[in-house]
């Protein structure tokens, strides 16, 4: 009986222990919370919120570090590529791979200019050129010729060395510029002076050539280089384009079938 007395003692003198020490404790608490708020000037709750807040910032400030980081490494990775698809580009275009500065002047200017800037890198004997979100490896074209007139004799092939190009004459049936409606009016390669219209489909009116070729994208610095070819001051044929309504071969009619090829494309 006595040993039960002492451990039911001894369990009432830790309870009260604890009860003490935990009543010690709140009181603690307490006194720092008022010492708080004496010097800061704020509550206990305000206290609590302006915690839960630097917390916050805290992980928002880490949180965008490492958006940061990742946006960084990404950006670092996409430039690898790009500067590596741009010399395979380069090189299969036959174009001497540029130092390092102008390499990364050509790329800088082929991602980052304007939609509408007209990007022009000289490359020793080639110009790298973009248009619509395009690139373009342009062997220089000669100064573009004030006049420009050749007639055309039948020749399967016309080399054009003053428009950069080749201009090859096919025959055929059935598609392409009418023989027949050629007649014997001499047929003749001009360049661009400004006004020519072109109807290629019936039931369509005749629209300005420079409405047409913005339409159909050709690049601005082929533009004042491409053959038209005319019969007598009838416009029959532009590249890219097509042929005028009214000279378009029947079916089983003989035709010429010309083609444009830009140096360097003519194989």
């Amino acid at each position: 009986a006595a040993e039960q007395d002492r451990r039911e003692q001894s369990i009432r003198d830790r309870d009260a222990n604890s009860q003490r020490l935990s009543d010690e404790l709140n009181n603690a608490h307490a006194e720092a919370m008022i010492q708080l708020e004496r010097i800061s000037g704020m509550s206990a709750a305000q206290a609590k919120e302006m915690l839960l807040k630097q917390t916050e910032d805290e992980a928002r400030h880490e949180m965008a570090k490492l958006v940061r980081q990742i946006d960084e490494e990404a950006r670092r990775e996409a430039d690898r590529r790009a500067r590596n698809v741009l010399r395979f580009f380069l090189a299969r275009g036959g174009t001497g791979m540029p130092n390092v500065e102008r390499l990364e002047e050509a790329l800088r200017q082929a991602l980052t200019a304007r939609e509408d800037a007209r990007v022009a890198i000289g490359l020793g004997k080639t110009t790298l050129r973009r248009h619509r979100d395009r690139l373009y490896l342009v062997p220089d074209l000669p100064a573009l010729p004030q006049r420009f007139a050749r007639s055309w004799r039948g020749e399967s092939e016309m080399v054009l060395p003053e428009l950069g190009g080749v201009l090859r004459m096919g025959r055929g049936r059935g598609k392409g510029i009418s023989v027949a409606r050629l007649g014997k009016s001499p047929l003749t390669v001009r360049i661009r002076c400004g006004g020519e219209r072109l109807q290629t489909v019936s039931g369509r009116p005749r629209r300005s050539l420079k409405n047409l070729l913005q339409e159909s994208q050709v690049p601005p610095w082929q533009r004042g280089y491409l053959p038209l070819l005319f019969c007598g001051n009838h416009l029959v044929w532009v590249p890219g384009i097509g042929i005028a309504r009214d000279f378009h071969a029947q079916p089983d009619e003989a035709s010429i079938q010309p083609r444009w090829l830009w140096r360097g494309e003519a194989v």
